[in-house]
């Protein structure tokens, strides 16, 4: 039975993981379309993968970062939903360079200058903010989470910096060799082109009778969205249904609770989980059933946690401490005057001896049967204890955090009983532990909660100062991080609507919500303060300049997190749902929310002294 079971939870894990080939798959044709070009869609596709090694080389090599948390294979996912962003941004800028005069037009090189300003310092402030929000899980005290952040926000730096050298260099060979009607890379007919196509657009930005037209997507947002945006009454009926929207999702998001049951691994309607949920549920516990035992020890001490770092060191938990002499250096009591105390010159042999006879419980020797209660090393009896079996806990159900802290406050009175009990006779304190982590696992889900929540509200903090100084305009910046922190509440209030509680899962997904929440908004921000104009003609710009880019990049994240919608496991199922959901309110509010608050106030930016 237990190889079936084997077989299919590989089974299981194989099918799941090649949903990341499928998203990566999405992900490129999505490019081949926008970019109109197999090797420009070819080297972005290549630069967005080719992040992870870089990543994972600077962690490893270069930080001496040993701790690989599974957490870390979610950035696969994320990088294929998020890279792409980038690429969007340069190639928009990169076709608008085309029609902007003849000083951008005058060579490559000053075009390429135009384009590098423009997406760059766009792509910078995304990337600081994305970096910096997914670096907040730093501050959390578990090795998993520190590693995950850290990985993350490498993946995203290399990403930038990747698509600012590599994919740059394949559009100055894409310019120069295939940038013209019926060229393929993998045709002889792709040599240097002549004139260049900056010549040629330059000739044609010269001509009297010139007309720019540009694409539908661009077209529609610049005119059709910027002026239902700007019209008086269209804002009006906005803002009802999303202060009512807000206000929903508030109310559900204060409903979110700590998880009640134990977390389901795979989705509810597999049969393995079917099986193992009636076997948790549906039948009780019997006397055959095995628990978990619960250790009450004498001779050890608190471990001694100096120089103990995980992500560094992922093998090195601490070193044991132990009461010295446990046995002979006993406090004063009536017993040891007793003729059934034992002295010292005899411990050893006496103790070699017990160890080595046969236990009641079957063939194993003493010290074979009873190793985890009896530590003895052949000379010195380091501890000893005695040990109890829950009848609530077993080694396969991962218990939720509150029914575990009702049981762990039990043990712990009973430890205190223990002391009270046996102070004047033992050597140092009894200590209460178990050997399944069960203790550890409900830390660390406390430890999830807290962090979800300081995580979010950090990242929000650190989006708002990045747009403050990118943006050096305080409504703006104020305004972009009312929009993120709305997608905050949206997306918990969600998750909440849909039956979802406080598990593991959920926490880590919310400690990283903000740094999926920026990107569209910071874009719209940084392209209204870069237009030009009135603030009509700013935000008809923006719209213009930014908004097929956001809407692409909105588009590949979802088409990246569909294929997550249908994995077994449940943790991968719940990342693609939370990831639709995040970017679905991320563009949604930066477009309708964000862009409303800067039509109504008619923000104003003072242009700057040359």
């Amino acid at each position: 039975m237990g190889v079936l079971i084997f077989d299919v939870i590989i089974d299981i894990l194989l099918w799941d993981s090649l949903k990341a080939i499928l998203s990566f798959s999405l992900v490129f044709a999505y490019l081949r379309v926008m970019v109109g070009s197999w090797f420009l869609a070819g080297i972005g596709i290549l630069e967005i993968i080719l992040s992870l090694p870089l990543a994972w080389f600077f962690c490893s090599e270069i930080l001496q970062i040993k701790y690989f948390s599974m957490l870390n294979t979610l950035c696969v996912f994320i990088v294929a939903a998020i890279g792409a962003d980038d690429i969007f941004v340069f190639m928009d800028a990169y076709r608008q360079s085309a029609h902007k005069g003849n000083e951008v037009l005058q060579s490559l090189e000053s075009r390429m200058s135009w384009v590098y300003r423009r997406s760059g310092k766009a792509m910078a402030i995304t990337s600081t903010t994305t970096c910096l929000a997914f670096l907040c899980t730093v501050q959390s005290p578990i090795a998993s989470t520190r590693s995950f952040g850290i990985f993350a926000a490498l993946v995203i730096f290399f990403d930038y910096i990747l698509v600012m050298t590599l994919f740059t260099t394949a559009v100055i060979i894409y310019h120069n060799r295939f940038e013209q009607p019926g060229c393929c890379c993998f045709s002889g007919c792709c040599l240097i082109i002549e004139p260049s196509p900056t010549q040629i657009a330059m000739e044609k930005s010269s001509q009297d009778d010139y007309e720019f037209r540009e694409d539908r997507i661009s077209y529609f947002f610049r005119t059709k969205v910027a002026d239902f945006i700007q019209s008086t009454r269209n804002r009006a009926l906005l803002t009802l249904p999303i202060l009512v929207w807000i206000g929903i999702a508030t109310y559900y998001t204060t409903q979110l609770e700590p998880t009640r049951t134990t977390e389901q691994e795979l989705k509810e309607d597999h049969p393995l989980q079917k099986g193992i949920t009636i076997i948790n549920e549906k039948f009780p516990k019997s006397q055959e059933d095995g628990g978990t035992n619960i250790f009450f020890t004498w001779g050890l001490q608190e471990v001694n946690l100096d120089k103990v770092n995980q992500l560094f060191d992922p093998d090195f938990i601490g070193s044991p401490t132990f009461v010295e002499n446990v046995c002979d250096e006993v406090k004063k009591g009536t017993w040891k005057n007793e003729e059934w105390h034992l002295s010292s010159d005899k411990m050893e042999s006496r103790l070699t001896n017990f160890a080595s006879e046969r236990s009641c419980y079957g063939n194993d020797k003493v010290l074979d049967f009873y190793k985890t209660e009896f530590g003895f090393d052949g000379k010195t009896l380091l501890y000893a204890g005695l040990s109890v079996e829950s009848p609530i806990f077993d080694s396969y159900n991962t218990l939720p955090e509150d029914i575990v802290r009702e049981q762990y406050d039990s043990y712990i009175s009973f430890a205190q009983e223990f002391d009270a009990d046996m102070e004047n006779e033992c050597q140092g304190k009894v200590i209460m532990t178990d050997l399944d982590q069960k203790f550890i696992f409900m830390n660390n889900q406390k430890i999830y909660q807290k962090s979800a929540i300081s995580g979010s509200m950090i990242g929000v903090a650190i989006s708002f100062i990045v747009l403050v100084v990118s943006t050096r305009n305080f409504l703006i910046a104020f305004f972009a991080t009312m929009s993120i922190l709305c997608v905050l509440l949206s997306v918990i209030g969600s998750i909440t609507m849909m039956g979802w509680s406080l598990g593991t899962n959920e926490a880590i997904l919310m400690s990283i919500l903000a740094g999926f929440s920026v990107d569209y908004v910071v874009h719209l921000a940084h392209a209204y303060v870069e237009a030009t104009g009135t603030p009509c003609e700013r935000l008809k710009e923006s719209f213009g300049d930014m908004g097929i880019s956001v809407f692409s990049g909105m588009l590949t994240s979802v088409i990246a997190s569909v294929p997550l919608l249908f994995c077994t496991i449940s943790f991968l199922r719940k990342f693609g749902i939370f990831l639709c959901l995040t970017i679905t309110f991320s563009w949604g509010f930066a477009n309708l929310g964000f862009m409303s608050a800067l039509a109504q106030f008619r923000i104003n930016i003072k242009k700057k002294k040359k």
